[in-house]
């Protein structure tokens, strides 16, 4: 139907219709029928334990970071500062930024891995890891990229993210080299300091136990708003999960308490 214009409209200017960048409609266009960059990865066992570490670790929270793939293998784990809540991960720009700074520039193409965990529910991604996806996949100029989803059962939910409309699996194996147990424990006390570093969480204590000996460290005010606020009664480093929690020590003091009480 054509419209005629009336003589007494106001005169208007008109601009073009094109509501997105061109660049951002030719990505989205080259994505309809681009192939996956990945149809497997490998992972070395170190990055493996690592990943276990920041999952089991970090206690009936979500966490979530970046990974590292090096021909065709994921090698390294890092995670941002971030505030951990049992459904979710908050992470700000300012977060991303710090952690692009702080890879040098001729690394920065290999974490391209996104990661976060699902701590004991399934894998399978939720309609807000969809929603974050399409919005990571804008930050990255509509370049596909990997993205995983992990629980403490060790099951896993790996992608490729094309577009919002085309992603595919990855299969996953663990490569086969040896790693001792002193490795190991490297690999634990540097993901519990890390997450010291850059975990923030909100703790309610919702009941005494029934622990007397504890009674002055649960009378204290009974919520944090940063691990800082929740420290070991004898060391003073930040408590860690609901377990420290429950027994007012650190991991390293509650050990060192029971192999005195065992020494006696």
């Amino acid at each position: 139907m054509k419209k005629w214009k009336n003589r007494w409209d106001s005169p208007r200017t008109e601009t073009s219709a094109i509501p997105v960048s061109l660049k951002e409609c030719k990505n989205v266009i080259y994505n309809i029928f681009a192939k996956p960059k990945y149809a497997k990865l490998n992972i070395t066992k170190r990055a493996y334990i690592k990943l276990m570490c920041y999952i089991n670790l970090i206690g009936d929270y979500e966490i979530s970071g970046f990974g590292r793939i090096q021909d065709g293998t994921i090698t390294d784990f890092k995670i941002l500062k971030q505030e951990v809540k049992p459904a979710y991960v908050e992470c700000d720009e300012d977060a991303v930024l710090e952690f692009i700074k702080s890879i040098p520039r001729e690394e920065l193409g290999e974490w391209e891995l996104d990661w976060h965990s699902h701590v004991d529910m399934g894998t399978t991604p939720s309609g807000t890891d969809w929603d974050n996806y399409k919005n990571m996949s804008a930050l990255r100029g509509y370049k596909q990229f990997p993205a995983m989803i992990v629980n403490k059962k060790q099951s896993f939910t790996l992608i490729n993210y094309i577009s919002e409309s085309n992603h595919e699996n990855i299969d996953l194996y663990i490569t086969g080299e040896d790693i001792t147990n002193s490795e190991i424990d490297e690999i634990y006390n540097f993901v519990k300091n890390d997450i010291k570093s850059n975990c923030t969480k909100t703790i309610s204590i919702q009941s005494k136990p029934a622990y007397p000996i504890y009674n002055n460290y649960w009378n204290r005010s009974n919520t944090a708003d940063e691990f800082d606020d929740c420290k070991c009664k004898s060391c003073g480093v930040p408590l860690l999960n609901s377990h420290e929690l429950t027994t007012g020590l650190c991991e390293d003091c509650e050990l060192a308490v029971a192999e005195t009480i065992g020494g006696n």
